[in-house]
């Protein structure tokens, strides 16, 4: 008997090493075809992943730029503001006094709006915004806009609290 079941316990041990083999051989078979079936849709699809993935990575890196941009802007708009009055040249307010002073306007440096109103840059033009500013007996020019002068409208530009009767 007990030969019996050593020679069964044999047969036994020698199906398990057979099935084992068997099994590895599957597994690296399904291996190998797996590692063949990828290398095939790397290779068929190449053409169209690798422009894919191009426009992924330049998306990305617009996106970063946009955000840097947006994020230094932010902080360039901060310093200008902290910087803007004194980077603006005052308009020579001996020439707007006289013309103004034909029309009853007296604008001081008091009263004059030195942070929105028009200033002077350094090739001499008058800007207000980022508009050329002019004005001549009938008319005020901001930008390409043509506007008739009025007291009223003088006021608005020039000065920090217009007057509400005008």
């Amino acid at each position: 008997m007990e030969n019996k079941s050593k020679q069964e316990n044999k047969k036994i041990l020698k199906d398990i090493i057979n099935a084992r083999r068997s099994i590895k051989k599957k597994v690296s078979s399904l291996k190998s075809e797996e590692f063949k079936s990828k290398a095939f849709l790397d290779i068929t699809f190449l053409p169209i992943t690798e422009p894919l993935n191009t426009l992924i990575k330049n998306e990305k890196k617009k996106q970063q730029n946009v955000i840097t941009n947006c994020e230094n802007d932010e902080m360039n708009d901060m310093n200008s503001k902290n910087n803007i009055v004194s980077k603006k040249k005052k308009i020579n307010q001996e020439d707007i006094t006289q013309y103004l002073s034909k029309h009853n306007i007296v604008i001081t440096s008091e009263n004059y709006d030195h942070f929105y109103g028009p200033y002077q840059t350094l090739d001499k033009k008058i800007i207000i915004g980022n508009k050329n500013f002019s004005i001549n007996n009938k008319f005020i020019r901001v930008g390409l806009k043509t506007y008739t002068f009025t007291p009223g409208l003088i006021e608005l530009i020039f000065k920090k609290q217009p007057l509400k009767n005008n």
